[in-house]
């Protein structure tokens, strides 16, 4: 037998086994079917007799002006405001150089 017959015995008994499940789902699956129901062969239960939990109480939350979240202080901003100040002290020099430097690299995008 060549090997060309070989794959296609193969592919064909693949192909049979795989017919052959997909049978037994749709077999297995028939006995969930939601067909009508024979006369006097279920008993159907009413809301009334389920057990329900009892309700739970959602409480509400409401936010005024002093539960604001503060906003968050970022680089940005404080070059903005070294910027803005008249007489800068050596510290606050050297900061605002440092903040421009890596806004600058931030720009070009490189790692700086």
């Amino acid at each position: 037998m060549s090997l060309l017959g070989r794959r296609a015995v193969a592919a064909q008994a693949a192909s049979f086994v795989a017919a052959l499940a997909l049978s037994q789902q749709a077999r297995a699956l028939s006995d969930l079917d939601m067909g009508e129901m024979e006369a006097g062969s279920g008993v159907v239960s009413s809301v009334n007799d389920l057990d329900f939990g009892e309700p739970v109480k959602i409480g509400v939350v409401s936010l005024d002006a002093s539960g604001k979240k503060p906003k968050k202080f970022t680089p940005a901003d404080r070059l903005k405001e070294l910027k803005a100040k008249k007489d800068l002290t050596e510290k606050e020099k050297k900061e605002l150089r440092k903040l421009t430097a890596d806004e600058m690299c931030e720009m070009l995008g490189r790692g700086c």
